[in-house]
Formats: structure tokens, C-alpha cells, sequence
């Protein structure tokens, strides 16, 4: 329900700044793809190994909110201190992608030992 309201919001304002349908095109081709990559999922759940599947799909959440920190980084380089600095963004998202994958591998030696 809340990211169904989301969506209106978000295209709403969209389409008071664009007045092209080809957004709403682009909508209902999203929530078609949205619901047939729902229904395979569904119909290959049973052969999904579970474990796998978080940990893939966590590391693509967390490479897309590195690169939002990236952008956030410079954002505030170049908006707050007026400084064009690209190394210190690139070395806090690199930083935060080593530390999750630290923190991981991690998590995964404890449960296992935890097992035996």
C-alpha cells in the first residue's frame, strides 16, 4: 500500500513537470515487468536456495547506497564547502562496500561456528 502511494506521488509530480505520457508508458511497462518477475519468482521459489538469494540481493543494495553515498559526498563537498573533490567520495564508498563485506564474511564464521 505505502509504495503504491509512492508511486502516485512520485509520478504525479513528474508528470506536473513533464505533461508526456510516455512516463505513464513507462509506469504500466514497470508494473507488468513488476508482476511477471513476481510470478516466476513464485512459480521457481521451490528451487531458489534462500540463503543465496538475501546475500545477493543484499550486496546490490549495498552497492546502490555506496553510490548514494558517493553522490551524497560530493553533494556536500561541492555544495557545502565549495570544494571538487572526487577521491574522497569514491575512497567512502569503496570504504563501505570493504566494511559490509568485512562484516559479513564475518557474521557468516560466527553462525558456523555456532553450528558445529
Amino acid at each position: 500500500m505505502r509504495e503504491g502511494a509512492e508511486l502516485v506521488i512520485f509520478s504525479l509530480a513528474s508528470f506536473s513537470k513533464d505533461k508526456s505520457l510516455t512516463l505513464f508508458y513507462g509506469i504500466g511497462l514497470g508494473i507488468f515487468a513488476a508482476v511477471l518477475l513476481g510470478y516466476f519468482v513464485f512459480k521457481l521459489s521451490n528451487r531458489i536456495n534462500i540463503r543465496l538469494f538475501f546475500i545477493a540481493t543484499t550486496l546490490i543494495l549495498v552497492i546502490v547506497s555506496s553510490e548514494v553515498l558517493k553522490d551524497l559526498v560530493e553533494e556536500i563537498l561541492k555544495e557545502g564547502l565549495k570544494t571538487q573533490n572526487d577521491v574522497i567520495p569514491t575512497a567512502l564508498s569503496f570504504g563501505y562496500i570493504l566494511i559490509f563485506l568485512v562484516l559479513m564474511i564475518r557474521s557468516n564464521i560466527i553462525s558456523k561456528q555456532k553450528t558445529e
